[in-house]
């Protein structure tokens, strides 16, 4: 599978995907050290957006650097 580069990030593939994986092992950190209060609270902003529409599984601004080809691609899987 090729992933396409990132239309708002301008760094390589590589470099981002190393930044995401530091953002997610931060965020288990500290969720873990917060506890059940932190997956309510994950849970209310969740709602919160829902609600407004902005997390959705395929949000329209996840696909705005890629060809039709990839998006029809991607809306396959």
């Amino acid at each position: 599978m090729k992933v396409p580069e990132d239309a708002a990030v301008r760094v390589g593939t590589e470099a981002y995907l190393a930044g995401q994986v530091l953002i997610e092992v931060l965020m288990v950190g500290i969720g873990l050290r917060l506890g059940p209060a932190a997956i309510d609270r994950l849970k209310r902003v969740h709602a919160v957006l829902l609600e407004r529409g902005v997390d959705t599984e395929v949000h329209p601004a996840l696909k705005v650097g890629w060809s039709k080809a990839e998006r029809d691609a991607a809306n396959r899987e």
